[in-house]
């Protein structure tokens, strides 16, 4: 049914300016609802809803409760809410405190006194009205919240809005709550929260817009364009009452922001408050509230519309009622930008405004005044100097959000929709792209805690994974293989060449042309950029351990043992190219033949090409180019992934072979061609083929030879799978690399390796 808008002025009954809201038919008298004044916009015909009313059932739980979600550096503003709330709002059963943070035996000792006197303070509080939640007992509690994932994959302030719904959630399920408000522990309650308690007993969800009228278009901060971009609603404040709508929510939002809960606006990701604008879709109309009273989370996104009437009066702030002029208390205020205390200048209201100074409001310097004096009483300096439980792994090296992106990108979710493995998606979600391939083996060879980097966590639980800072120091992501021995080139390097647009103009080949220049610029400079010295240095000791070991790395060839193959392409891919890069893997390997089977990224999206499951395949992937020839079996005219996907450097100090199977064996377009120059040799099934290249336009003599083995069979063809049939292959195969021994030798030779 199309809904139907009733445009009509906000209505008013005398000094209490009680607003009569008509919503899907009902009448609701708002006790002590005022606002500014301007229309109402109400709905009164019910749109279809996500989320219908069969979903909500009766409401669970008998306590009214606050939740508030911080680090424990944070627990002087977290007390000073608590005390607010106590003193202004005695309707609410219980105080609820999520530490966004690591327990407290993992704090350092010189602050283990700042952490007994927290416990001190909140057992002196009566009994069961302050609750403080660790993230182990949310893990304990929620099957789908891993606490150590959560905690790595975000920064100190993402991390505690991700930690929202859960929050919730643990709420309704462990504390007997019926209705829980959250509140940002920088938020001053200064009136009773009873009606946002009254809505909750009829509503799934209440909320508070940043704004209720438009900003100046005037290129300052905040602005319309500025509120659009974080979302409507601002989540410093969001109520919600224990339903079955509220709670199929709550599961929606957190499995979103474990996903996306960072702040990156240009991916449309701001922590978890831009999700909130789906709230009008998702609930029916009657199912949720907008508070757009002026006295409630009043902060500087709306002091156009605040500012005027804001002050003190009575030790309380109050709001001057622009219809009656009479003063009312504020209900709450949130002073965004204030909780770093020990930085803030209050002259200019928040961090995050260029807006307003106190000059502009005389009346609300004395507020702030007593806000700060307020949190003072509560020793909040103090607790500031607590260090962040997240910031380190275990060796005590920095963690950096770039590396925090990394293991959101390693660990982003393989499902059901993604089996296709189609890469570079229109819209991804993180700085960093890994390939399905690379993310589907990544918990077989990381560690399963992202903090561990020291040899008593890693060998605890008897496991041979290494650490994921290790892997960090070691992996090449946008390459099909890592660069290793002397050919070294890690995710840091690349992290801090993909951010600098100066790099890239001075370096515009950090893995091929430009590789030394590059090495030496980051070996002397990098820490000038986002690495940090302990960083480096860790850095510095991979490079060394790479350049002196090199053969570890990269075989060196002196005779026909020594032979062995890295068979590049996509061998677990369902289509021809892959399924015959497959064969020759499994003959190589039916032959005692070292291989290595290299699956590449993909860089296109076609709905036919299908993959098998890394763990379904009966050879292992690696992104190891260890042998001395590099066998590549893709489709000729895409031979332009080679440069992509394969460094420069490994493709000059590798002997390698192009398996070519075009569709056509007569006709070999001109501008395959130009890709002869990447190869030493050029296999193919046929002699008419054979005949086809050496006669093409554009033919530069490369060697071509003809390995007539059957091709393109699927893996469950008895004939192909046959170990006699693959041992055959694979002794062909053998037979044509040690054909090619001296030259292998001689280009190793040529090229110092």
């Amino acid at each position: 049914m199309t809904s139907r808008l009733e445009h009509r002025p906000a209505a008013r009954e005398g000094d209490c300016d009680c607003l009569i809201a008509r919503n899907g038919g009902d009448v609701l008298k708002q006790q002590q609802q005022w606002r500014s004044p301007r229309d109402e916009v109400v709905i009164t015909e019910n749109d279809m809803a996500l989320v219908p009313s069969s979903l909500k059932g009766q409401r669970s739980g008998s306590k009214s409760c606050v939740i508030t979600i911080s680090a424990l550096n944070n627990f002087g503003f977290v007390w000073s809410l608590y005390d607010s709330v106590v003193l202004n709002s005695p309707s609410i059963d219980c105080f609820v405190w999520f530490v966004g943070d690591a327990s407290e035996g993992s704090l350092n000792s010189e602050f283990g006194d700042g952490m007994k006197s927290i416990r001190k303070i909140i057992e002196e509080k009566p009994l069961n009205k302050f609750t403080l939640v660790t993230m182990a007992e949310m893990e304990e509690s929620l099957g789908d919240f891993d606490a150590n994932k959560v905690a790595f994959m975000f920064d100190l302030v993402a991390l505690q809005t991700t930690i929202k719904p859960f929050a919730f959630r643990y709420a309704f399920k462990e504390l007997d709550v019926v209705s829980a408000i959250y509140l940002d522990n920088d938020i001053w309650v200064t009136s009773s929260l009873e009606f946002v308690q009254s809505q909750l007993e009829r509503r799934s969800v209440v909320v508070t817009p940043h704004i209720a009228s438009p900003i100046p278009e005037d290129g300052k901060r905040q602005r319309d364009k500025n509120i659009l971009a974080s979302g409507v609603f601002n989540f410093g404040f969001v109520g919600v009452s224990n339903t079955g709508a509220s709670l199929k929510f709550l599961e929606w939002w957190g499995a979103r922001l474990v996903l996306y809960g960072y702040s990156d606006q240009a991916r449309a990701m701001f922590y978890d408050q831009n999700w909130g604008m789906f709230i009008p879709v998702l609930f029916d109309h009657e199912d949720y509230y907008v508070i757009r009273d002026l006295r409630y989370n009043i902060a500087y996104w709306n002091l156009h519309e605040t500012g005027p009437g804001l002050h003190m009066k009575d030790g309380l702030p109050h709001m001057t009622n622009p219809i009656t002029k009479k003063d009312e208390k504020v209900v709450f205020m949130h002073f965004s930008g204030m909780s770093l205390l020990e930085a803030y200048d209050m002259e200019h209201i928040s961090r995050h405004q260029n807006r307003f100074t106190l000059k502009d409001f005389p009346r609300i310097e004395n507020v702030f005044l007593a806000y700060m004096q307020f949190v003072a009483q509560h020793d909040t300096l103090r607790y500031r100097s607590i260090p962040y439980g997240f910031a380190n792994f275990t060796d005590g090296t920095q963690i950096q959000d770039c590396m925090r992106r990394a293991y959101a990108a390693a660990v982003y979710p393989i499902g059901p929709e993604t089996t296709n493995y189609l890469e570079n998606e229109i819209d991804p979600p993180y700085d960093l792209s890994i390939s399905p391939f690379m993310r589907a083996t990544f918990h077989d060879q990381v560690h399963n805690d992202p903090f561990c980097a020291t040899k008593e966590c890693l060998t605890n639980d008897n496991s041979s994974k290494t650490s994921f800072l290790n892997w960090l120091l070691t992996v090449t992501p946008s390459m099909a293989v890592n660069m290793e021995g002397k050919f070294y080139f890690s995710f840091l390097q690349e992290m801090v060449w993909k951010v600098r647009t100066d790099l890239q103009k001075a370096f515009p080949d950090p893995t091929g042309a430009d590789y030394d220049q590059y090495l030496n610029w980051f070996q002397n400079h990098a820490i000038d950029s986002t690495i940090t010295p302990q960083l480096l240095a860790k850095w510095k000791s991979t490079l060394m351990y790479h350049k002196n070991h090199h053969s570890d790395f990269h075989k060196h060839v002196t005779n026909e043992n020594d032979i062995g193959v890295n068979v590049i392409g996509w061998p677990a891919g369902q289509f021809k190219a892959g399924r015959n890069a497959a064969t020759i893997i499994r003959a190589t390997n039916k032959a005692n033949l070292p291989v290595n089977a290299v699956q590449g990224s993909m860089h296109w999206t076609a709905e036919e090409l299908h993959y098998s499951l890394p763990a379904d395949l009966d050879f292992q992937l690696t992104r190891s180019c260890s042998q001395p020839v590099n066998l590549i079996v893709i489709n000729p005219d895409i031979t332009w992934y080679i440069n992509d996907q394969i460094p420069q450097m490994i493709l000059k100090h590798k002997y390698n072979i192009g398996f070519w199977v075009p569709d056509n064996d007569d006709t070999i377009p001109k501008e395959w061609m130009q890709f002869l120059n990447i190869y030493d040799e050029i296999w193919c099934p046929s002699s008419s083929l054979k005949t086809s290249i050496e006669t093409a336009s554009g033919y530069d003599g490369t060697v071509v030879k003809v390995l007539d083995i059957p091709l393109d069979f699927e893996k469950d063809n008895d004939s192909i799978n046959a170990v006699a049939d693959l041992v055959a292959i694979g002794e062909k195969i053998k037979m044509f690399l040690l054909q090619s021994l001296k030259a292998i030798i001689k280009k190793q030779k040529a090229n110092g390796n």
